[in-house]
């Protein structure tokens, strides 16, 4: 064999999104062979490994796939667990094309976040863990609580403090009224603005001055909602406001005409779209994403496949 040609190697560098034929190996001894393609996602795969399994003996015998983690031989000659289901089979460049389905164990959380770490730094974090440093093992697993104590400590945070750390604000770097002659206008020219309450149809033009804050044109909304549907009036405070269509919200002691989606808006000649976001909602996304920390966080393998039963020896 040539020096420096081994594997799949030539494989996985080539472009396209041909199929390749792959070997799995299943913990309950089936072995199955179909072609996958080489863009595929592993999580898409290990969707076709049960469409597949289901045909074959001792399909009851797997669990939920949530339970299992495919394993590989990497270019390094290293055994890797592909904990990242969004990467494709082509990134990962298995030395052979034989992926073994394994039942997950340990923290999931945390072999994710070691992949990461992996992939980033181009080495295999158990190369730090043979060194057997005591220093270092003591300052991951500080970090790791510091990181874990910060973390809950945002979640705990007033729903507008969250909101400011989770979605900052996107400005210009500075916003002034047009000049002219070297003086500023005293008329300068209003924006036209829509405000849609979420949940519900009710939408208004509003005309506010750029140099208006967030809130002005928030008392504007729920005034004219009040005015026109007779409804009890509301704190602006206990609102804010979302560009439509994006993760991305208006709000603090900044001109309108600052934020970059207005001014680009403006620059355009377009009538900005916002939402009006109450605060319940921003509490709810606050809960969903404590939540999510937590499972990661706690995550263990819950659903293994029950044991093989012994092969018997001929005696």
């Amino acid at each position: 064999m040539p020096p420096g040609k081994y594997g799949m190697q030539e494989e996985w560098e080539k472009e396209g999104d041909q199929n390749i034929l792959m070997d799995f190996l299943l913990p309950t001894g089936i072995f199955l062979k179909f072609p996958v393609p080489r863009n595929d996602t592993i999580k898409n795969i290990k969707k076709m490994v049960w469409r597949n399994a289901k045909t074959e003996a001792l399909y009851c015998g797997l669990g939920d796939p949530e339970g299992y983690v495919f394993t590989c031989i990497n270019d390094t000659a290293e055994r890797e667990e592909l904990e990242e289901e969004s990467r494709r089979i082509s990134d990962v460049r298995p030395f052979m094309c034989v992926l073994r389905l394994v039942a997950r164990e340990g923290d999931r959380g945390e072999k994710l976040t070691n992949s990461h770490i992996s992939s980033l730094i181009g080495k295999g974090l158990h190369e730090f863990e043979a060194q057997k440093n005591h220093e270092v093992d003591e300052f991951r697993s500080k970090m790791r609580t510091f990181c874990e104590e910060k973390a809950l400590e945002r979640h705990n945070l007033p729903w507008q403090q969250w909101m400011e750390y989770s979605f900052p604000c996107d400005l210009e770097p500075c916003y002034s009224p047009p000049v002219h002659g070297g003086t500023k206008s005293k008329h300068t020219k209003k924006l036209f603005i829509n405000v849609k309450f979420e949940a519900c149809d009710e939408s208004f033009m509003l005309q506010q001055d750029p140099l208006d804050i967030p809130v002005a044109l928030m008392k504007s909304a729920l005034k004219k909602r009040a005015t026109v549907f007779r409804s009890v009036r509301q704190e602006p405070e206990d609102y804010t406001l979302q560009v439509s269509g994006r993760w991305e919200f208006i709000y603090g002691n900044h001109p309108l005409g600052q934020f970059k989606y207005i001014f680009s808006c403006l620059r355009n000649g377009q009538n900005p779209q916002l939402i009006m976001v109450h605060h319940s909602t921003i509490s709810k996304y606050q809960e969903e994403q404590g939540q999510l920390c937590s499972q990661m966080g706690k995550i263990r393998s819950q659903s293994r496949p029950p044991p093989l039963p012994m092969k018997k020896q001929n005696t």
